[in-house]
C-alpha cells in the first residue's frame, strides 16, 4: 500500500485510477508472494516426508510389541481412513478458500464507490481496500498450503501407510500362521504351545528333571528378569512399566538404558517412500512406495531377541546376567550374594553327584553269575568342563564332594585334572557308567525299581493288567530278549514239552496259568516254574499261553537280579534245549517210547502209549501237531478278517514263528523214524 500511495496528490485520484493502481500492485504482489511462501512450504515439506516413514515404523513396531498385530492393524485402518476423511476436507477448504479470493476485485470496487470525485491517499477508503488485498494474500496462500497438505496426505496415504499396513497384516498372517502349523518346516513339533508366558507357571520343559540340579529355580525367573532389567532403567516411571519398555527397546533395537538407537529393529524396511511431488522429496527421487517385513515366524523373533540380549551395548545388565557364564554367575553380585551363590553351587553340585552315582550301581551277586571274569566295582565317570580351576576357593570344595561321591578315586585321578579349565560353561554334567559291558539284569538301579512295581502289581489283576497296559511299544517278537534262532527253539521246545507232558500248565483264578517245564539236569532238576502270575494287560487264553509265557521273560530276568542267581531262566534254557534237539526227543519216545530218568509220563492220549506200537505213536503226536496246527490258523485267520487292534490274540503277533516250529515237528512225522545203523 505504501508503494501504491507514491505520487498522489493531496486532492487524491479518481476511484478508477485507484482501482486499477491497486489491482496493478496486487497481481504483481500476490504472485511473489506465493513464491516465497511455497519455497518454506516445500521446505517443511521436505523435512517432514524425510523423516515420516522412520517415524511410522517406529510408532508401528512399538504398537505391535505393546498391544499386538490385532490391534495396530485396527488403528492403522482408522488412520488410513481419517487421512481420506482429512484429504477431502482440505481440498474443500481449498475451493472454499479460492472462491473466496476471486471476489477480491469486486470487493475493492465496493470499497471504493464511496460517491466522491477523487480520493486522498488516506482516505478510509484506501486504507479498507489494503486490508482487503491483505486479506486476499493470504487466503490465496492459505489455498495453497492447503492443497499440498491434501496432496500428501494422499501421497501418504498411497504409498506409506497402506503398504505399510500391508506388511503388518503379512507378519500378523506369517506369526498365526507360525504358532498354528502342526509342525515346523524342518518337521519339528512345533514348540509354541510350551513356550514360556509371563504370569503363567513355567512349562515343564523349563522344569529341572529329576537328575538335574539348577542355581536360580524356574518359580524366580519372573523376579530375577525384573529385577535385572529395572537395574539398567535409571527413570522411575520406565522402572514402573518395565515391560512395556523392555519390549520397546527390542523392537527398535535400542539400548535399554538409554533407548539409543544401537541395532536392527524388528521390522525391516524393505522400501523407502519418496512422495510423488518432486519438489517434496529430499533425495530427488519421487513416486517410490514403502515396504516393510516382519519376522515370519515366532522363532524368528526369538533370534532377534537372542541377538539384543548377546548385544551388552543394548541389553546392558540383563544381557550380562542371560548370557554369563556359571563362574560369573557366583563370583558376581554383593558379597553376600556371592556367598549364598556358591554355597548354593557346592549344594547342588553334591545332589547332582549323588543323582549321577547309582546310574552305574551294579549287583555283585548277579556280576559273579552273569560275569566271573568282572569286578562289581569297575565304573567309568565322565565330566563336562568345570571352569573353577586350581587356585579357585571353590576347587578344593568341589573335590570333596567328587570325593564323597566316590568319583574321584587314585584310579581316575589323572583324568578328573582334565575336568578343570578355564571356559565359560552354562551347566556342568556329571555320567557315570559300568567299566565294563554287563547284561541289565546286573544294574542294581535299573532292575530294583521295575523289581518293586511288579511286586507290588502282580498279585491284584487290575493292578498287574495296569502295570502292562500301553508299556509296550513294538512287536512282540521285538520285545522278547533273544535272538532269533533262540525264539523259534523256544517255540519247538514248548510243543516237543507239550507233546512229552514235560510242559505242564494249571489254571488259577485270579491269577492265571501257572506254567512249568520239567528239567532233567541238576541242580535244577525237576519242576521248574515260568514267571508267576505272567506278564499281560489282560486275560490269557490256552491258545496265546506260549505267547504270554515268553512275554514274561523280562520278569524272569528281573527275577535273577532279585535272587542273585539265574534260577529263574532255567526253564527258558530248558524251552531251548527241548527245541534245539527236537529231533531227538521225538524220535526217542516214537521208536523206543525211550524219555530221559525221571521225565513225567506222556498224555497217550497226545503222545500215544508208551506200550504200543511206534507208528501207532507217531501218527497221535502228528495228529496233534496238526489239530494244533489248525488251531493256530483258525485263530490267525478270525483276527485278520476282524481287523481288531484291541482285539487281537497275543499270539497273532508270532504267527509266522509258531507255524513254522509245528511245521518243524511235523516234518519228524511224516514216515517212521528208524534208527541210523549207517557208519
Amino acid at each position: 500500500m505504501t508503494t501504491a500511495r507514491q505520487g498522489v496528490e493531496a486532492r487524491g485520484i479518481q476511484a478508477e485510477e485507484w482501482r486499477q493502481r491497486l489491482l496493478g500492485y496486487y497481481s504483481n504482489f500476490l504472485p511473489s508472494l506465493r513464491a516465497e511462501e511455497e519455497a518454506e512450504r516445500y521446505a517443511i515439506a521436505q523435512g517432514w516426508t524425510a523423516s515420516m516413514q522412520e517415524r511410522l515404523e517406529r510408532l508401528v513396531a512399538e504398537t505391535v510389541l505393546r498391544y499386538g498385530f490385532r490391534v495396530t492393524i485396527k488403528l492403522m485402518e482408522l488412520l488410513a481412513a481419517e487421512a481420506t476423511y482429512s484429504s477431502s476436507e482440505l481440498k474443500g477448504e481449498a475451493v472454499s478458500l479460492r472462491t473466496g479470493a476471486q471476489q477480491i476485485e469486486s470487493r475493492i470496487m465496493q470499497a471504493l464507490n464511496v460517491g466522491r470525485a477523487k480520493l486522498p491517499a488516506d482516505d478510509a477508503a484506501i486504507t479498507s481496500v489494503g486490508q482487503m488485498m491483505h486479506k486476499g494474500a493470504e487466503i490465496e496462500v492459505s489455498a495453497d498450503r492447503y492443497e499440498l497438505a491434501a496432496r500428501l496426505i494422499d501421497d501418504v496415504r498411497e504409498g506409506l501407510l497402506l503398504p505399510i499396513l500391508e506388511g503388518v497384516k503379512g507378519g500378523y498372517a506369517f506369526l498365526t500362521e507360525s504358532v498354528n502349523r502342526a509342525q515346523m518346516l524342518d518337521g519339528r513339533k512345533n514348540p509354541w504351545p510350551v513356550q514360556p508366558r509371563y504370569g503363567e507357571s513355567a512349562p515343564s520343559w523349563l522344569i529341572p528333571g529329576g537328575t538335574e540340579r539348577v542355581l536360580i529355580e524356574h518359580g524366580d525367573f519372573e523376579s530375577i528378569l525384573e529385577m535385572q532389567a529395572c537395574n539398567s532403567l535409571q527413570d522411575q516411571h520406565e522402572r514402573e512399566v518395565w515391560r512395556q519398555v523392555l519390549r520397546t527397546r527390542v523392537a527398535l533395537g535400542q539400548a535399554l538404558g538409554s533407548g539409543e538407537a544401537l541395532g536392527v529393529p524388528i521390522l525391516q524396511r524393505k522400501g523407502a517412500w519418496t512422495p510423488r511431488d518432486i519438489r517434496a522429496s529430499v533425495t530427488g527421487v519421487t513416486g517410490q512406495q514403502a515396504g516393510i517385513e516382519f519376522p515370519k515366524s515366532f522363532e524368528d523373533f526369538a533370534v532377534q531377541v537372542d541377538a539384543w540380549l548377546a548385544d551388552a551395548r543394548m541389553s546392558a545388565d540383563l544381557g550380562k546376567f542371560m548370557t554369563q557364564g556359571l563362574r560369573a554367575y557366583v563370583e558376581s553380585g554383593t558379597p553376600q550374594q556371592q556367598v549364598d551363590r556358591q554355597n548354593a553351587f557346592i549344594a547342588a553340585l553334591t545332589a547332582a553327584v549323588n543323582v549321577a552315582a547309582p546310574f552305574a550301581r551294579v549287583k555283585p551277586s548277579v556280576v559273579a553269575e552273569l560275569h566271573p571274569n568282572l569286578s562289581a566295582d569297575g565304573r567309568d565317570v565322565l565330566v563336562s568342563t568345570i571352569p573353577f580351576t586350581a587356585g579357585h576357593p571353590l576347587h578344593g570344595a568341589i573335590l570333596d564332594v567328587f570325593r564323597n561321591g566316590k568319583l574321584l578315586s587314585p584310579k581316575n585321578q589323572q583324568q578328573s585334572d582334565s575336568w578343570f579349565a578355564t571356559a565359560k560353561v552354562d551347566d556342568i554334567s556329571v555320567f557315570t557308567m559300568s567299566g565294563e559291558a554287563m547284561l541289565p539284569m546286573a544294574f542294581d538301579n535299573l532292575m530294583t525299581p521295575i523289581a518293586e512295581a511288579w511286586a507290588q502289581a502282580s498279585q491284584n489283576k487290575d493292578q498287574r493288567y495296569s502295570f502292562w497296559s500301553l508299556r509296550r511299544a513294538r512287536p512282540l517278537i521285538e520285545c522278547i530278549p533273544v535272538g532269533p534262532a533262540q525264539l523259534q527253539a523256544m517255540l519247538r521246545g514248548w510243543f516237543v514239552g507239550r507233546l512229552l507232558g514235560q510242559v505242564t500248565r494249571l489254571e488259577e483264578r485270579g491269577m492265571g496259568w501257572r506254567v512249568q517245564v520239567w528239567n532233567p539236569d541238576p541242580p535244577y532238576n525237576g519242576p521248574q516254574p515260568f514267571p508267576f502270575p505272567l506278564l499281560s494287560n489282560q486275560p490269557v487264553s490256552g491258545i496265546d499261553l506260549v505267547a504270554a509265557v515268553l512275554q514274561s521273560l523280562p520278569i524272569a530276568m528281573v527275577d535273577v537280579h532279585t535272587k542273585g542267581n539265574l534260577t529263574p531262566l532255567v526253564p527258558y534254557h530248558r524251552l531251548i534245549e527241548l527245541g534245539e534237539n527236537y529231533g531227538t526227543y521225538l524220535a526217542d519216545w516214537i521208536e523206543d517210547a525211550t524219555l530221559p530218568p525221571g521225565s513225567p509220563t506222556p498224555d497217550s492220549g497226545v503222545a500215544g502209549a508208551a506200550d504200543g506200537a511206534a507208528e501207532s505213536r507217531r501218527q497221535a503226536i502228528r495228529a496233534a501237531l496238526e489239530a494244533s496246527r489248525a488251531d493256530y490258523e483258525s485263530v490267525f485267520k478270525e483276527a485278520e478278517r476282524e481287523n481288531n487292534p484291541f482285539a487281537t490274540p497275543l499270539s497273532w503277533e508270532l504267527r509266522d514263528q509258531i507255524l513254522a516250529a509245528l511245521d518243524s515237528l511235523m516234518a519228524t512225522t511224516i514216515a517212521s523214524i528208524g534208527k541210523d545203523t549207517s557208519l
